[in-house]
Order: structure tokens, then sequence, then C-alpha cells
């Protein structure tokens, strides 16, 4: 669960609301008890106020929870971060290194670019996204090529949304705002808590990124299993 005051089994710095409202509602829900996918915890998202380069110093701004046991989960979207010209493996490595050269474990730190968004992660549920907010406006779905037309008109040449598939490989936060303004929506910290709660988990999963941090975080709180009966 979400607490302010320690002791804390996990600390995560995220790089923008949006991130943070969606990750955390999912985590949250992956400590439900009917779910069975984690044990609870007692957690606190943090936000960076720089935003994408949270990468760049995270050890400072967590510098007070560093002595604790806590794990920490520093997130961000690898495009507009300044390090778009290196690989985002490469970039997670150098703040992995920085925290083990604090004396943090690289066993309690999940650090996670992603590249190059964290919309990246609708494409395996892009279907019921679309359902999601098509309801709070009473309509119907829009079909993918509307929403590409939208893209296109609003962010013109630098966007790749020749089709969906290009459209989440490289410009997904693009995608994701021309579907809420085809639906007459604002691409907002709420829509993204919406989107936590009513989405499969299993089908967030069908991302490596999604999958990766899954299983990180089964491993830190596993639930504990009943021996099966002789």
């Amino acid at each position: 669960m979400i607490v302010q005051d320690p002791p804390y089994d996990l600390i995560a710095l995220f790089a923008d609301l949006e991130m943070q409202k969606f990750l955390e509602t999912l985590v949250e829900r992956g400590q439900e008890p009917r779910r069975g996918c984690l044990a609870p915890f007692r957690w606190r998202p943090l936000r960076d106020p720089r935003r994408d380069p949270v990468w760049r110093d995270p050890v400072r701004d967590l510098g007070p929870y560093l002595g604790t046991e806590a794990r920490f989960l520093i997130a961000w979207d690898h495009h507009g971060s300044g390090e778009e010209g290196r690989p985002a493996a490469e970039v997670e490595r150098q703040v992995v290194d920085r925290f083990e050269r604090a004396g943090v474990s690289p066993e309690r730190v999940l650090v996670v670019a992603f590249a190059p968004e964290v919309e990246r992660l609708f494409g395996g549920v892009w279907p019921r996204i679309k359902e999601l907010l098509a309801a709070l406006r009473q309509i119907e779905p829009p079909d993918d090529e509307a929403v590409l037309r939208r893209m296109r008109a609003r962010f013109g040449r630098p966007v790749r949304a020749e089709n969906l598939a290009a459209a989440f490989e490289h410009n997904p936060k693009e995608l994701f705002e021309a579907l809420a303004l085809e639906i007459r929506l604002r691409r907002a910290a709420p829509l993204y808590s919406q989107i936590g709660e009513a989405v499969s988990l299993r089908g967030l999963k069908r991302d490596a990124t999604a999958e990766r941090i899954a299983a990180r975080l089964v491993a830190w709180f596993p639930v504990a299993r009943s021996p099966h009966p002789l």
C-alpha cells in the first residue's frame, strides 16, 4: 500500500505525473489479495520535478532513503530525456552503477527507461483503451485510421504515423494524445489512472518492459504459497 511515513519497502521515483499515476495504480492492483500477484508492501511513489532528466542523479534525489532497507524503482521516458542517442539499456546501467557506488546493491534497484515512452505499454491493450475512453463520452470507439489521421494533423511530419505499429514503435505518446483528442478528451494524469484500473495486467505484460517490471516486483515481494496437502 502507498504510505507517507516510514518504514518503506519500496521507494519509486517517476519522471512525470502521468507515468506515476499509471504505474502506481498497476502496482496497487498487483497487491490485491484476489490476484495473488504480490505480497502487500509499504511503498512511497515520488515524482521528480525535473521530469525526464531524472536519470541524471537519482542517488542525490533519493539520498535520505539510501541507508534504509528499501528497494528502489526509477522510471522515465527515454525520448525527451536528453540521452536518446544512446541505447536505453546503457543509460539504465549507468544509473544502477551510481546506486552501487553509493552502497546500494544492484539487486535492490530497478531502473526503467521506457523506450521511447511509457505509452508503448498501451500496445497490448489498445482496443480496451479505446473502449474505455470512448465510454467516457458515451460514443463508439474511433477506428485506428481516424486516430492516425488526427495524429498526422496534430503533430505533422516529425511523427511516424503511417500505421499503428510504426506509431507505437516511435511515437506512442503522440498516438495516445491523438486518441484523446479524437474523443474530445485531454491527455492528463486522471486518464492514466483510469486506464491502469481497467486494462488487463496480462495484456500489458505482453510488452517486454512491463514483464521485466512485474518479474522484479514478484521477486521482491513474493506471495507466500500454501503447501500442497499430502
